[in-house]
């Protein structure tokens, strides 16, 4: 008893009970704890969080006490988010995947566990939640990235890859929309592919009007790494030479060069939210893609290469046909001729031997004397 009042070593307070004690050492552990805890009532209300929660969601504490917890979450994710409290109230202990929305807007992936707390005849609902988003857009890009190898390789069309890549982007990025053009050059100028935009916006695709980042791909391929543009919004409606078409809430644009033998043979892009801007991770993930839509291009290339050679190969084929053909007929005509003729001057048919292997007309026969 006499050290009761003091304080304990490690920081702890010495609150003289056993019980004060554990209690103390519990609240000083979940304070520390780098995940976050949040506390609810019966109500699905705000009682308690962590600083970590409070910093992993963007807001103070005093800010969501009492406030209904769905709040915090995305309105498409609500349903989700009750059947997991609905699991916990139960007693499944399992591990919940949800999603956390900040007062900024930006999303975050997140897991926990639940557990129920009944104190002094209440019940409270215990979360104690980590932020795996960055651990959830490595998974995805990975996944992604072995996506779009799968389909570079195994599809002959070279639209349908570049659709396919600019799906990809979305998958492992917080992009809006993405679109991967190649230059108006050669035989596979104008193919383009996109992901989350307007049927208008294809179309400008398909026309010049995307060369208006034609002027970046020389310093992306001076870089040899993705170009970010705060105000790409502005830069492609000045070269556009009026308002984009791209109707959607988007401000910012990354562009990945298409490099094909030191050479940017196209360009990947893709939009990001007003306030927002891709993370290093995500343009690096986007360099990826752009590497591998550089190889369909490629590859679509060396298709078209290869389908005019054949083209060419069989006109060649198809006219020597028609020159034996028209040949033959020629002859066929020419003995037609000679035998008509020398019938018409009532002269004695030549013989095959000696006509048909002569490519002139024969001498008409001298009339006889006298006549």
């Amino acid at each position: 008893m006499a050290n009761r009042g003091r304080r304990a070593t490690g920081g702890i307070p010495d609150v003289g009970t056993p019980t004060g004690y554990v209690d103390g050492l519990l609240a000083a552990w979940v304070s520390a704890s780098q995940d976050g805890v949040l506390v609810l009532d019966s109500d699905r209300r705000i009682v308690y969080a962590t600083p970590a929660f409070c910093k992993l969601v963007g807001r103070p504490l005093d800010r969501m006490l009492g406030r209904d917890a769905m709040t915090l979450v995305p309105e498409r994710h609500r349903q989700t988010a009750l059947t997991h409290q609905a699991h916990v109230r139960n007693g499944r202990s399992e591990l919940l995947q949800d999603v956390t929305v900040r007062p900024d807007g930006s999303e975050l992936e997140t897991e926990g566990t639940g557990t129920v707390l009944d104190h002094e005849g209440k019940r409270f609902l215990v979360f104690t939640i980590r932020d795996v988003t960055e651990r959830q857009q490595q998974a995805r890009q990975a996944a992604a990235l072995a996506q779009a190898a799968a389909t570079v390789a195994g599809s002959d069309s070279i639209e349908a890859v570049l659709d396919a890549i600019s799906e990809f982007a979305l998958v492992g990025t917080r992009a809006l929309a993405a679109w991967v053009k190649l230059r108006d050059e050669d035989r596979v100028a104008g193919l383009f592919g996109a992901a989350g935009v307007p049927d208008e916006f294809r179309e400008l695709l398909r026309s010049a009007g995307c060369a208006a980042a034609a002027h970046h791909f020389q310093e992306a391929l001076a870089s040899r790494r993705v170009s970010v543009y705060g105000d790409w919004r502005q830069q492609l409606e000045r070269a556009l030479g009026g308002t984009c078409p791209l109707n959607l809430p988007w401000q910012a644009g990354a562009l990945a060069p298409l490099l094909q033998g030191g050479e940017a043979v196209g360009v990947l892009i893709a939009i990001y939210r007003e306030g927002e801007i891709p993370y290093a991770a995500e343009t690096s993930f986007l360099l990826a893609l752009a590497d591998q839509a550089a190889t369909a291009a490629a590859n679509a290339r060396l298709l078209a290469a290869a389908r005019e050679k054949v083209a060419l190969e069989e006109r060649q084929r198809l006219a020597r046909e028609l020159h034996d053909s028209v040949a033959q007929s020629l002859y066929a005509i020419q003995l037609g001729a000679k035998v008509a003729r020398e019938r018409l001057d009532g002269t004695r048919p030549v013989s095959p031997s000696r006509s048909t292997m002569s490519c002139g007309w024969p001498r008409r026969a001298r009339p006889r004397c006298g006549r």
